[in-house]
């Protein structure tokens, strides 16, 4: 099939092409669209994929919330807010602490 060909079934796939998938593909299309799921199996169709939870791919994000949100002395509230233990809101806050003191040498 030449890539032009490739192009003009990419346009015409309809959710009715693929209503027979598992479940958890047609959740992936709910969020993604018709148009970018064909997009995904055309770059990347026929591979394994991994896709990681949610708090593995946000985690940085909160932390980065989480230190930027810091008063000195809020940790229960935070805690509270990201659904976290006030020990895990005190580690969050002393990496960022010891990162920012740490000095390069080079």
């Amino acid at each position: 099939m030449t890539e032009d060909t490739k192009t003009k079934v990419k346009k015409s796939v309809l959710i009715a092409d693929i209503g027979d998938l598992p479940p958890t593909i047609l959740t992936a299309v709910e969020i993604l669209g018709v148009e970018n799921f064909v997009e995904l199996c055309y770059s990347l169709g026929g591979i394994a994929l991994y896709i990681p939870k949610f708090e593995r791919v946000a985690g940085a994000a909160r932390d980065r919330l989480i230190v930027k949100e810091f008063n000195g002395g809020n940790y229960i509230e935070l805690a509270k807010k990201y659904d976290l233990t006030e020990a895990w809101v005190r580690q969050i806050v002393a990496k960022d602490r010891w990162e920012k003191n740490q000095t390069t040498l080079f």
